[in-house]
């Protein structure tokens, strides 16, 4: 650029205080620069009610972010949302009222997580009512654990709707030559069992938002007898950059000690709330003599009696809940 006199346009989203923070800190009191910052809600596209339903569905920290532009330090704790609001007394769940999952974190010399989760579909609310945190524990003998507690809230193994684990539970295991996951499904108790790939990052940002939005709502509650996992919650720290301008990733740290519980809180929710699964937009189809500048925001929701997924265009805490053919419509 010396050499032609040229010019640079660098633009960005924040994400953490990198190079680039350090070039926009430079910027906007350099008269050689032109220092710009436009946040979601500057464009004239995007309407009220639209930041209004991003800081439903998204954490402070993302939101303050990926829409108000503000770079955040992501150091410290990864869920410092979480606090004494979202623990509740300790009680069991109805499987009439609730789905009951099973998220899962396979280890045997490490920790084995199980956290028992409670699903309210309709109100989008997620209760922890108990958990499983033990070592050097066959995956049969993990079974038989699992059984038990589930006896001890009256439930049994039918109200168990599935299991999320991590992918790497898929590997066999040296010593059976069965992996983990095989394990659960062709055993007596036939679980069905689901692991999907996925970033850390956005399963992380997916927990940020049930325990605590932008506008404050909290949907992810812990009851106060999982120990671990409130231990487990409150001590999950992120990795710390080792130079000055590594930009600081998105990824906790395995220390060990807090991830195990709180993986297996991840594979939970990044299973059972895929958002980007389940929400989508009609494209935009030319049509003369039809307003093309409309856009219909559709929201793919599961049918309460057949779990199908069916389009609606109302949000996802209200009616319908049931897809038109369960409703008898045709």
């Amino acid at each position: 650029m010396s050499d032609r006199q040229g010019k640079v346009i660098l633009i960005s989203t924040p994400n953490g205080r990198n190079w680039f923070y350090e070039q926009a800190a430079k910027a906007s009191g350099d008269e050689m620069w032109l220092y710009q910052h436009w946040p979601t809600w500057k464009n004239p596209l995007i309407t009220e009610d639209e930041m209004r339903q991003a800081a439903a569905t998204v954490s402070e920290m993302d939101f303050r972010q990926e829409y108000l532009a503000e770079f955040i330090t992501k150091e410290g704790l990864v869920y410092d949302n979480f606090t004494e609001e979202n623990i509740i007394e300790s009680g069991s769940p109805s499987w009439h009222d609730w789905d009951i999952y099973l998220g899962m974190d396979f280890g045997f010399a490490n920790p084995t997580a199980v956290c028992f989760m409670a699903v309210n579909n309709i109100k989008q609310q997620v209760i922890q009512f108990d958990e499983l945190y033990v070592s050097r524990k066959s995956i049969d003998e993990i079974e038989d654990m699992v059984i038990e507690k589930l006896k001890s809230h009256n439930l049994n193994r039918a109200a168990v709707k599935e299991i999320l684990t991590d992918p790497a539970g898929n590997a066999a295991e040296l010593s059976s030559g069965i992996s983990p996951v095989d394990s659960l499904r062709m055993g007596d108790n036939r679980w069905h069992v689901s692991n999907k790939g996925s970033e850390i990052a956005p399963g992380i940002a997916l927990v940020r938002s049930f325990i605590k939005t932008a506008d404050g709502t909290r949907r992810f509650y812990v009851t106060n007898n999982c120990r671990e996992t409130i231990r487990s919650l409150s001590g999950y720290t992120y990795t710390k950059a080792t130079q000055k301008y590594e930009t600081i990733k998105e990824e906790a740290l395995k220390d060990g000690i807090h991830d195990h519980m709180c993986d297996a809180i991840r594979y939970f929710f990044i299973n059972v709330f895929n958002q980007n699964k389940w929400i989508t937009e009609v494209p935009e189809q030319y049509n003369y003599g039809i307003d093309l500048h409309s856009r219909a925001r559709v929201v793919m929701k599961r049918c309460q009696t057949c779990r199908r997924s069916f389009p609606s265009k109302t949000p996802k805490t209200q009616p319908p809940y049931l897809c038109r053919e369960c409703n008898g419509e045709q």
